[in-house]
């Protein structure tokens, strides 16, 4: 099930997530590292499917990377500062790289939590809503404040916009990790 306005599923934005932060880890630990090409190596293709199994698989992949960017973190041997190997002249550091995923990932929790409050409960298996956040209150949803901007709808990227904008910003041979 897609959000409304939305070009992908819950699940493509849990997926592009794991790509992303598997990504990262890669380029901090692989000695033999490759540049994504942005978006089309970061995304799922939007005709993509899944089912409870792919869910937990998506699911598991990302715990599982996460665990091992938090052990490198943890890791007091780890220089945390030190140019990666594979930024070349770009200087990146772990610690930036960290920093990258966790506001990316921080970016697309979001999404996702607001996605399902603002449609309601997900059908059709897409997403446990529960599994983000705890659902609001009556009080939380009738609730507005006074001076809150309207809302806007969650999603409204595509990966043929993200790719079209990103074609006249940076060259695609760029090691602009900010990009995502």
């Amino acid at each position: 099930m897609r959000p409304p306005h939305c070009t992908y599923t819950f699940w493509h934005l849990l997926e592009h997530m794991r790509i992303c932060q598997r990504d990262i880890l890669d380029y901090i630990q692989a000695d033999d590292y490759r540049w994504p090409t942005f978006p089309d190596d970061l995304w799922p293709d939007t005709a993509a499917t899944t089912d409870a199994a792919g869910w937990q698989r998506t699911i598991d992949a990302f715990l599982a990377d996460r665990q091992r960017l938090v052990e490198i973190v943890r890791n007091p041997a780890v220089d945390l500062f030190a140019p990666l190997p594979n930024s070349g002249a770009h200087g990146h550091t772990i610690l930036r790289e960290i920093n990258i995923i966790a506001a990316h990932n921080t970016h697309h929790t979001g999404e996702l939590g607001r996605a399902a409050s603002d449609d309601g409960p997900v059908a059709g298996g897409s997403i446990n809503r529960a599994r983000l956040a705890p659902a609001p209150s009556a009080w939380s949803r009738s609730r507005r404040w006074p001076g809150r901007p309207p809302r806007t709808p969650a999603c409204g990227w595509s990966p043929a916009a993200a790719r079209a904008a990103h074609s006249r910003s940076a060259p695609p041979e760029s090691p602009d990790r900010s990009a995502r």
